[in-house]
């Protein structure tokens, strides 16, 4: 029996890790209503670690060992690796990522004919490709888009996949490959696809923004806590520079209960920083939760502030999670976060902040009228009117529906 509509989904490791991709749960539901059936194909693991809708499926990743170079293959690698040329020598890096892309293009190909065969032995009437990352996974589905040209491909664009400079060398390869053979690109954030439009004005019609969003139908607020609480959700480590959220606090002399949220590679370091706080300032770690824990959390504390310190970003789940609570957000203004966070629902903070300013902000926030209840229900309405899931995904399914191949 053929399917009309069949959607394969390149993620990380979706839906074989609690910690890859975690905000994916929410979209799930609408890709599996929306799609007669959906197959994921992560690049990590094999197995959900949850139950999937019955339409809903894994195909793991191949594994690459030894590929068998044919001309075909070769004729590629070698146009798409010199398809960057003018960018990596202008940024002197021919000789350091030239061979790099070259060796990764072709693990990229191979994986391509791989999910090719598969997909064309699944006899859809109407294939959609969906990267979740504009990176490798948009490669493989622009590759997949040039043996299945009647296929819709699309990807869905970040942060460290957007912006170059949050990469180790202020490069992504392929990108005239993904946009070639994409097309559309949905930006979580609008500045992610002003970004995108500016670096690759001939495809500027191909870009558009979208956000994601959480589910909460609770209706909760979380309360106003007579001791000022703030909480921080993140992976640990240097891009969200956590540890200068102890400067910040050591010139404050409010009584504070930090709550963190997360684990990662510098979470050692930073429960020896908090050692050195004074003791007015309580710190409480909780390592790394699920997302049912991290509602269950919203549910039960009392919190006053949300923040973030991270040097860049692309439009954070996790602050949407929060905001969903009416808790009000301190952002750094980087990537796409003065699109939640704002004077209407927080404040922001420069990126090159100075503790004692931030610190300030903070003492002068809590006793100001953001530090209420009514201020809770601003930000309430905020993420009901631009950040609920419900409506985001249904209107995101949608776009990808009445698409034209371009």
């Amino acid at each position: 029996m053929s399917l009309k509509k069949t959607i394969y989904v390149f993620t990380s490791s979706f839906p074989c890790d609690e910690q890859g991709e975690i905000y994916l749960w929410d979209e799930l539901l609408y890709l599996a209503n929306a799609f007669d059936a959906v197959y994921f194909l992560p690049q990590k693991g094999k197995v959900s670690i949850k139950p999937l809708p019955e339409n809903c499926f894994v195909i793991p990743s191949p594994i690459i060992i030894k590929q068998k170079m044919t001309i075909s293959i070769f004729l590629q690698a070698i146009k798409w690796a010199f398809s960057d040329f003018s960018l990596l020598v202008k940024k002197k890096l021919f000789s350091k990522l030239f061979f790099y892309n070259y060796s990764l293009f072709k693990q990229l190909i191979f994986k391509a004919n791989y999910y090719s065969t598969i997909i064309k032995n699944g006899r859809s009437k109407n294939v959609y490709l969906y990267a979740y990352w504009l990176s490798d996974f948009a490669t493989i589905a622009a590759l997949l888009k040039q043996n299945l040209p009647q296929a819709t491909a699309i990807s869905r664009a970040h942060g460290y996949d957007v912006f170059e400079n949050q990469t180790e060398y202020g490069f992504i390869p392929f990108r005239k490959l993904q946009f070639r053979y994409l097309d559309s690109v949905f930006s979580v954030s609008k500045a992610g696809a002003n970004h995108l439009k500016k670096n690759s004005p001939t495809y500027e019609k191909k870009i558009k923004s979208s956000y994601l969003g959480t589910l909460n139908d609770t209706n909760q607020i979380n309360p106003i806590s007579e001791k000022f609480q703030i909480v921080s959700c993140s992976i640990i480590r240097d891009v969200k520079r956590l540890h200068l959220m102890v400067d910040v606090l050591k010139y404050i002399e409010l009584p504070i209960t930090w709550h963190i949220i997360g684990n990662g590679p510098d979470f050692e370091n930073l429960k020896k920083a908090v050692t050195l706080l004074p003791n007015h300032i309580e710190v409480v770690f909780y390592g790394l939760l699920s997302k049912q824990e991290i509602e269950l959390f919203y549910k039960t504390t009392a919190i006053n502030l949300f923040i973030s310190l991270s040097s860049s970003e692309g439009l954070p789940v996790s602050m949407m999670e929060a905001q969903s609570y009416g808790i009000p957000i301190m952002s750094t203004n980087v990537g796409g976060c003065n699109e939640i966070c704002n004077d209407e629902t927080g404040f922001l903070i420069k990126p090159d902040f100075d503790p004692r300013d931030v610190s300030d902000r903070i003492t002068e926030f809590s006793y100001s009228n953001k530090n209420t209840y009514e201020f809770h229900q601003i930000c309430r309405k905020n993420w009901e009117a631009y950040f609920n899931a419900d409506v985001n995904y249904k209107k995101f399914m949608s776009s990808i529906n009445h698409l034209i191949h371009a």
